[in-house]
């Protein structure tokens, strides 16, 4: 829910940014939004670390030998997890900055090619053929996290804010109004003509 919240809030401000013509605090917001959730989510890794023999039993209880055993091999997979939250956090905050940049078809590209073509055949083979089981599947899908949250962060890098800029604050100065004759049920032929904003 942090990650979703920075993501969010970049989004938000990249584009208002954007739309004001401020490309560079546009492109500061998509950097600060992604070093305060590897910050949060660093922490949140040290937690769960930290509580690795204790979350695992909330769920199992500690009833017999198999919940014990089964909390026990949920107990390995936090270390993977820790990394997950990390790379989930960094991705989810690049996304929103490419989102408030109006760059998401870029994004999609990366989280197919991340997954679809990187982490989940690479967990097959690992994880089934390789038979390293369910941990050879996790590390794999936490490798892809950690692809796409490098995709993201290539395309904020690439991406040209003061283009981006133009183009937006283009789009905020000008709108749509009704042809000379003033009368908005009656247009002429559907004519439009673009004028300027008064802000």
């Amino acid at each position: 829910m942090f990650a979703i919240g920075f993501q969010v809030s970049a989004a938000t401000r990249v584009g208002h940014e954007l739309g004001s013509g401020n490309p560079i605090a546009a492109r500061r917001a998509a950097f600060t939004a992604a070093a305060l959730a590897a910050i949060e989510s660093c922490a949140l890794a040290v937690v769960l670390l930290s509580l690795q023999r204790v979350v695992p039993s909330w769920f199992t209880g500690r009833v017999d030998k198999t919940a014990r055993s089964l909390a026990g091999d949920v107990t390995h997979t936090f270390f993977l997890l820790a990394v997950y939250v990390c790379g989930d956090a960094i991705s989810t905050a690049f996304g929103g900055a490419i989102t408030g940049a109006g760059r998401q078809c870029h994004s999609a590209a990366v989280v197919l090619v991340c997954y679809f073509v990187v982490a989940l055949p690479l967990a097959y083979v690992v994880g089934v053929r390789w038979h390293f089981g369910f941990m050879g599947i996790i590390s794999m899908m936490v490798i892809g996290t950690w692809a796409q949250a490098g995709g993201n962060a290539l395309i904020v890098l690439r991406t040209d804010f003061q283009k981006e800029s133009v183009a937006a604050t283009d789009r905020v100065q000008w709108r749509v109004v009704s042809s000379k004759d003033g009368d908005g049920d009656d247009c002429r032929s559907g004519e439009l003509e673009l004028g300027p904003v008064e802000l």
